[in-house]
């Protein structure tokens, strides 16, 4: 499942950086892929949450789905809407 635009917005400025929310929206849609370690950086100043950020990693790195906690983590900074088809374009 592609992400939206809507998505891929919300992550680039929830992340605050352009570069980071692009790749990890398309690894996303690519199904799995691998994170550099910048992105994975950028994920763990972002969301504020070592455990939260590299769980989320895994997951968008394997293309399998978030659990509650990391998904609260994320709903945090890019909002329910986006992180909700985060996680149901991971689950697909």
């Amino acid at each position: 499942m592609a992400l939206s635009m809507f998505a891929r917005d919300r992550l680039s400025h929830g992340l605050a950086d352009n570069a980071a929310g692009k790749e990890v929206a398309d690894v996303i849609d690519a199904g799995s892929g691998t994170l550099t370690a910048t992105t994975k950086r950028v994920l763990v100043n972002a969301i504020a949450n070592r455990k939260a950020a590299t769980l989320f990693a895994t997951a968008v790195n394997a293309g399998t789905s978030i659990n509650g906690f990391t998904r609260r983590h994320l709903t945090n900074i890019i909002g329910h809407a986006a992180a909700a088809e985060i996680a149901a374009a991971l689950e697909a």
